[in-house]
């Protein structure tokens, strides 16, 4: 049956689409013996009505063609049509087929111009004779194109692809969605709670309104017209697909309406099937009927016969449904249009009353929403609530972090990438609901703002020109450069000078250095200049002092750091023994320090899994804390970068995050080179090490501090728990059998190094040194580094001896990555804010470095995590000579010890919500075997919130804001 084809008359057309439309609603169980009865006999109808079912959701418009132009056969096409490897049009090389609908297949293709995976989306060869057909898609493409909005699936192109065989095959390029659709999800679990209902329908209701307000109208929205794609952020993206019965009606057209039944009968609007004028509203009843969908599980029954001119159109199910469900459902499916909300963004209003509402506001571009959150009382692990009126200020469909507010809150600055996706600019508002101002527009990326005082100008961080400090007026103009490589900015309290830091960020390496530097044109003044790292500093409250984070003289970073207090004049430095003493809470801080308002620090802060806003007190006369330190937010998600005002407004983060494993292969043919996700598991992913023969993928995983060490046989692609570990694991490396594995372990912040065969205890080979990084004799040696600053050392596995392989004074060394092809030793060498990439000869017969280092980077540029390919004749480095983190070739030339022409871009990360940039430096690492990189990607999602302090905890009023 599968190979013939059903001969299909406009009357069996239209007797098919009468089954069609009786059973499309009704449950599953019911829908074999529904056909049967209604096909009276007709198997062939029959098998044709339970075929157009199954590819209901990919067969958006198929079934409303109109009759007279199906008279010609309905083919059976079974078997795709492309297979992996095809390359067509010369352009998109197919990599597997996914789905198979009404209209076509669904492949993933690699586009080889746009260096990204993509989803190629082919029309049957039946259906595009059709020139009516190829005209919708044309439709398709153009609508699409207009709309740019994250819910909305991107279109690329119609493409008609002619075969050696002269056979045309005619197809779409779309953005690639690894999900499953609306439909699917109630398929297969049923109804939605309506707490996660109600996030879906806030993305599904921004998609429309995008392009609602280009004059744009779906017709045929539905359950099976949303993907839901899971971002890797804890979070799950809704996607509007398929506009391919789109109408434009942000203009009159001339000439007769376009023929009655464009849409989805059960979908369709009463206006839609009357052919009466067709307006945004009728997209509103769809969501209506998707809605009801969404929380029962059912489609309302539709009142065809007895349809009344006024009043609810349908009948809604036997269903227990929350009042203001009901009655938002109801008023979607209201049969006269203007009965229905004014827009979209209506009907979400409505689901929420009260006067803490999730408000929804069209930005002039297309439809980007805002998202004020309902206030919320804050309750942290059984204590009295800390924060009241906690309300989420940017929308979650733009990256928006490290909020800095004025002295008076009326004020608040931060990074987000609202313009323009990926893309990190600074951003001010008035506060509570003022209108957000966009003051930088550099393609790199600016961060990490600290408004003056008065709220009347910002100075941040940029990674435009190498990175450096840039001064802004908060109404917009020039930007005034301050300072070249400096970090976490903060102003003063009388707003004339600002404290700063440069060096790695990577928090193990031994290379930040304070400064000091006045605004009306002073030179900046180093402060501690005898500690070996300063970073991180905020202002006392009285402007004299600097609290920072730092580490005097030690062994290891981060055991070695302590919180400090400096005065300006350098005279004093205390060390206020506060990080001890969140060590035995069990408290880690992140980020930089939040600020020092009176008597208490605020700072973000680990404890266990969850991330939140803490404060310690450590009054300024007595520099040591007292009492435990208390959580101020809920830590239901990953809490950052605090700020306070005076009126006791709270600004701080909200962070979601993925880590995963991507593969880069062809990376020496940087035209081709093709990316692939490696892991798939939700927990994150971290410090990827592929085996030198390639076989196996050890990697960190698991949520907080305690990551277990997991291997993944890359030809069988199983993955299995190497080590259970209590304490933080890091940095493992593996050997070609997959049975040894070499790694970092921290113990109350102290590293030692480990090496274990599967199954067997682990051996120690040393204390006070990390990051091994790499083979010398595989199996038997490893390299490492050890000692502030640090030196690369090889341990032997067996004997435990170690000795030093090189060191220079005043510098850090790491990295080491040694080439067997060519005997050359890759490394890092760490000054202040300078990191840079050197190779030196390492012959294996003498275990000695040979000749001079060979630069392999400039000093210019920041670079780290330098890999041989396997033949060792390129490397492969990140670097920010772009002003962002990618990934970058250099050609090696084995037999002269020379780099060999320029630089080449491998790949480019340059959209901040999946980069490697966001990974903190320790977090990161890339490998290599043979032309393939493995590396961790991250993937984030942050908004700002605003709340206030409880003032039953009787915090005293700060006196000045960084």
């Amino acid at each position: 049956m599968d190979q013939q084809t059903i001969p299909m008359t406009a009357e069996r057309w239209v007797h098919l689409k009468r089954i069609f439309e009786a059973v499309q609603s009704r449950p599953l169980a019911e829908r074999a013996g529904a056909i049967r009865a209604l096909a009276n006999g007709d198997q062939e109808l029959e098998l044709a009505a339970k075929d157009l079912l199954a590819a209901d959701e990919s067969a958006g418009a198929f079934l409303q063609t109109p009759a007279a132009d199906l008279h010609r056969p309905l083919a059976k096409e079974r078997v795709p049509c492309l297979t992996p490897g095809n390359v067509i049009s010369k352009r998109f090389e197919i990599l597997r087929f996914l789905n198979r609908g009404g209209m076509g297949d669904v492949y993933e293709a690699w586009d080889t111009e746009l260096k990204d995976r993509i989803a190629l989306k082919t029309i049957r060869s039946h259906i595009a004779q059709d020139s009516r057909v190829i005209e919708r898609f044309k439709r398709e493409v153009k609508q699409a194109r207009g709309i740019s909005h994250s819910n909305v699936c991107r279109v690329y192109d119609l493409v008609c692809h002619r075969q050696t065989a002269g056979e045309q095959i005619w197809f779409l390029t779309m953005e690639l969605l690894e999900g499953q659709t609306l439909l699917e999800r109630l398929r297969q679990h049923g109804p939605l709670k309506p707490s996660i209902a109600l996030k879906l329908i806030e993305q599904i209701v921004a998609g429309l309104a995008a392009a609602h307000d280009l004059g744009i109208v779906h017709r045929d929205f539905k359950s099976s017209n949303v993907m839901l794609v899971e971002t890797g952020v804890g979070q799950t993206r809704a996607v509007v697909t398929d506009f391919g019965l789109a109408l434009d009606v942000s203009s009159a057209r001339a000439g007769p309406p376009e023929p009655a039944g464009q849409g989805t009968p059960a979908y369709m609007a009463p206006e839609q099937r009357r052919n009466a004028q067709i307006g945004v509203a009728a997209d509103q009843y769809a969501l209506g009927i998707v809605i009801c969908e969404m929380l029962t599980g059912v489609r309302p029954i539709r009142l065809d016969s007895t349809e009344p001119e006024r009043g609810c159109a349908v009948q809604m199910p036997q269903y227990p449904l929350q009042p203001r469900w009901k009655a938002v459902i109801s008023r979607c499916l209201q049969v006269d249009p203007r009965d229905r909300f004014p827009s979209v963004r209506d009907a979400l209003l409505a689901l929420n009353p009260g006067p803490h509402v999730t408000v929804w506001q069209a930005s002039a571009m297309a439809g980007v929403i805002i998202a004020a959150v309902s206030t919320a009382v804050f309750i942290s692990n059984g204590n009295p609530s800390r924060l009241t009126g906690v309300d989420q200020l940017t929308p979650a469909t733009d990256l928006s972090e490290g909020p800095s507010l004025s002295r008076d809150g009326k004020v608040v600055a931060y990074s987000s990438d609202r313009a323009e996706d990926g893309n990190l600019d600074i951003w001010i508002q008035q506060l509570p609901a003022g209108r957000r101002i966009r003051l930088t527009s550099d393609p790199a990326e600016d961060e990490d703002p600290s408004v003056a005082p008065d709220g009347g100008s910002v100075v941040f961080r940029s990674e435009r020109s190498g990175g450096g400090l840039y001064l802004i007026d908060a109404n917009g103009g020039s930007e005034r450069f301050l300072a070249a490589k400096g970090r976490n900015p903060r102003f003063s309290p009388d707003g004339k000078s600002i404290v700063y830091w440069t060096g790695d960020e990577d928090p193990t390496i031994a290379s930040g250095r304070l400064f000091v530097l006045g605004l009306s044109g002073q030179t900046a003044t180093r402060l501690v200049a005898d500690f070996v790292d300063a970073r991180m500093p905020v202002w006392s409250p009285d402007g004299r002092s600097i609290l920072f984070s730092g580490c005097r003289a030690g062994h290891a970073m981060p055991a070695c750091s302590e919180w400090w207090v400096a005065s300006l004049d350098g005279h004093t430095v205390h060390n206020t023994g506060a990080l001890s003493q969140l060590a035995q809470e069990q408290i880690y801080p992140v980020g930089g320090i939040g600020g020092w308002y009176n008597d208490y620090v605020l700072f973000s802060g680990r404890k266990g899994p969850a991330t939140s806003v803490w404060r310690l007190k450590l009054p300024p006369r007595e520099l040591r804390p007292f009492d435990k330190p208390e959580q101020l937010s809920s830590g239901d998600a990953r809490e950052t970068d605090p700020s306070l005002a005076d009126n006791g407004t709270l600004a701080f983060a909200r962070l979601d995050g993925a880590l995963h494993v991507w593969r880069l292969s062809h990376v020496t043919d940087p035209a081709n080179v093709l990316a692939s996700r490696v892991t798939e598991d939700a927990a994150i992913d971290l410090y990827p090490y592929v085996s030198p023969n390639g076989r196996w993928l050890a990697f960190s995983r698991g949520p907080g501090d305690y990551r277990d060490i997991w291997v993944k046989d890359l030809q069988s692609g199983i993955e299995s728990k190497f080590l259970s570990s209590t304490l933080p694991t890091l940095s493992p490396i593996i050997d070609g059998s997959g049975e040894m594995v070499v790694f970092e372990e921290r113990a109350t912040n102290v590293p030692s190094i480990f090496a274990m065969r599967r199954n067997a205890p682990a051996k120690k080979l040393c204390t006070g040194c990390s990051d091994p990084t790499g083979w010398f004799d595989e199996g038997r040696t490893v390299f490492y580094r050890e000692g502030l600053p640090s030196e690369i050392k090889l341990a032997d596995l067996k004997t435990g001896k170690t000795h030093t392989v090189l060191a220079q004074s005043g510098a850090s060394l790491g990295e080491a990555n040694w080439s067997p092809a060519n005997q050359h030793l890759l490394f890092t060498v760490s000054k202040g804010e300078s990191k840079q990439v050197f190779a030196v000869r390492l012959p294996k017969s003498t275990g000695s470095v040979a000749g001079k280092w060979i630069p392999i980077t400039s000093s210019s540029e920041w670079s780290d995590r330098p890999r041989w390919s396997g033949d060792g004749k390129y490397i492969f480095y990140l670097s920010t000579r772009d002003g962002f983190s990618c990934l970058w070739g250099q050609k090696f030339d084995p037999d002269t010890g020379e780099i060999s022409g320029s630089p080449f871009a491998v790949k480019h990360y340059h959209n901040v919500r999946t980069s490697v940039g966001i990974i903190t430096r320790r977090s990161f690492n890339l490998s290599v075997a043979g032309d393939a990189v493995y590396l961790n990607v991250g993937e984030e999602s942050s908004t700002v919130w605003t709340g206030s302090l409880n003032r039953q905890m009787e915090l005293p009023v700060p006196t000045w804001r960084p």
